[in-house]
């Protein structure tokens, strides 16, 4: 289950760094580049949430 988790948020970093690039070469506004990344943030914070809940049902210490 470790390895998913991580895979996703790998993508999610991935995705990040796709729209920061797409906004420095002026592909994208400021506006969608900022609500993008807080929608990934908000992602990134659920995934953690749902790790955690995880680790705490399976008495697992990462």
């Amino acid at each position: 289950m470790k390895k998913q988790v991580d895979a996703v948020d790998d993508e999610l970093d991935k995705l990040d760094d796709e729209f920061e690039d797409a906004y420095q070469m002026k592909e994208i506004s400021f506006e969608t580049y900022k609500a993008r990344e807080r929608a990934i943030e908000k992602l990134e914070d659920e995934l953690e949430l749902a790790e955690e809940a995880l680790e705490n049902k399976y008495g697992i210490d990462d």
